[in-house]
């Protein structure tokens, strides 16, 4: 889960990607689906179950803008 700090460009859900370490490069996570998105609220993604010793979101801005990141939630199944 995301926690995304409310700012008017975030209509956009491309900005954000879970990424996991597969041994030897960091990697898109396999299966990712769509972000639900809501002010001050989790943004939650679902994806294929993956087994990694790393995880990570990388994050893209628009243009010149800043991004952030509050939180991450990783649960296993």
């Amino acid at each position: 889960m995301l926690r995304n700090h409310p700012n008017p460009w975030m209509g956009a859900t491309d900005y954000k990607k879970p990424q996991y370490w597969n041994g030897s490069a960091y990697a898109d996570v396999p299966g990712a689906g769509a972000y639900t998105l809501a002010k001050n609220a989790y943004d939650t993604v679902a994806f294929t179950a993956t087994s990694t010793t790393r995880l990570r979101v990388l994050l893209t801005g628009p243009g010149s803008s800043s991004v952030g990141l509050l939180e991450v939630r990783a649960y296993g199944s």
